[in-house]
């Protein structure tokens, strides 16, 4: 039987060149000056004759050589892709070629080809866990938004600790600016505000970015009891607060509430009813001094009496009694909070 010549023609349609190979050379008389390895290779690997390359036959071609020990294989890789037709098959590898220079393409090719024989291949279990862990942790920085780059804000804004001691990190991107923020915590803000705004900028946050952060907590197995509680933290609570006065136009800063005990909060419920008779806002009858209860009963109040149609008079008198029994608030308080 005469065996055909191994050439192919990777500037038209690589497909096999159907001329008869001469005894002594597997190419035929009009071939038999190359010396690429790469045709004897193809055809090692019994890659179709009569169809143009694809993308599984670079991994084939790739995964000879590698089991091969053959060395030079970046080499004959690049040799492949010298041929700029070749570099359609870049999009496999999940690259753009707009995006790359060849030179770059083919460096990035290559490293992705010698991960995927490397992870194949192991024979040590040990190992093999190893670079899984190592594929799931670029996983999972995707999806916690880790990847997005360094976030500008220093701490969380719903519970003031450091960014570098959040338990659950989520990232979000506004307006080309990174912010991080403890999941759970985001997803409450998220689920009680209709907007779904990012609290730094009031920007809304895309629905892109809510579904990434249910996966993350899915994958992570967290969420919300509201059955057992309405807030995560006594943070959580007056961080509500503090946004609802904000968009009434009252400025307030979440640790300005977090300085208030159980006597001074006692006293603002009693200011409020001296300026407002016979109210049936911010009242409670078991309002004790039990922490963090009270403090919950307290928000749970405000934002109640926030819902009213006249919530810019009732806040108004809030911030007043607030003003009127607390250093820190009397002391940011604007000039014009008379009554």
């Amino acid at each position: 039987m005469l065996n055909r010549c191994i050439y192919r023609d990777f500037k038209v349609n690589s497909n096999r060149c159907k001329n008869t190979s001469l005894m002594t050379s597997p190419f035929c008389i009009y071939h038999i000056h190359i010396k690429n390895p790469i045709y004897n290779l193809i055809c090692e690997c019994n890659i179709n004759d009569d169809k143009p390359l694809q993308f599984r036959d670079v991994i084939t071609l790739y995964l000879y050589m590698y089991n091969n020990l053959m060395n030079n294989r970046y080499y004959i890789l690049q040799n492949f892709f010298k041929n700029k037709e070749k570099l359609y098959l870049c999009l496999g590898f999940g690259f753009k070629l707009k995006d790359l220079k060849k030179n770059t393409l083919i460096i990035r090719i290559y490293e992705k080809l010698e991960n995927y024989c490397l992870v194949f291949n192991l024979k040590s279990t040990k190992r093999k866990i190893i670079l899984f862990q190592r594929l799931w942790r670029k996983y999972m920085s995707k999806i916690s938004g880790a990847i997005l780059g360094k976030p500008i804000n220093d701490n969380e804004i719903f519970t003031f600790d450091d960014i570098t001691e959040i338990e659950y990190p989520f990232y979000i991107l506004d307006n080309k600016k990174v912010y991080v923020f403890e999941a759970l915590s985001l997803l409450y803000h998220i689920n009680n505000n209709k907007k779904k705004y990012n609290p730094y900028t009031k920007n809304k946050i895309t629905n892109k970015t809510i579904d990434r952060l249910y996966h993350y907590l899915y994958i992570k197995e967290l969420c919300l009891d509201d059955d057992e509680y309405q807030w995560l933290t006594t943070i959580n609570a007056y961080t509500d607060i503090s946004l609802e006065l904000d968009k009434l136009g009252y400025y307030t800063d979440i640790r300005w509430f977090i300085s208030l005990d159980y006597k001074t909060i006692v006293k603002v419920l009693n200011s409020f009813h001296k300026y407002v008779d016979d109210s049936h806002y911010m009242c409670c009858t078991d309002f004790t001094n039990e922490y963090p209860d009270y403090i919950y009963k307290f928000c749970i109040m405000i934002l109640e009496m926030l819902k009213d149609n006249d919530a810019s008079t009732y806040g108004f008198i809030l911030y007043k009694s607030l003003a009127d029994n607390s250093k820190i608030f009397n002391i940011n308080s604007p000039n014009w909070l008379e009554i």
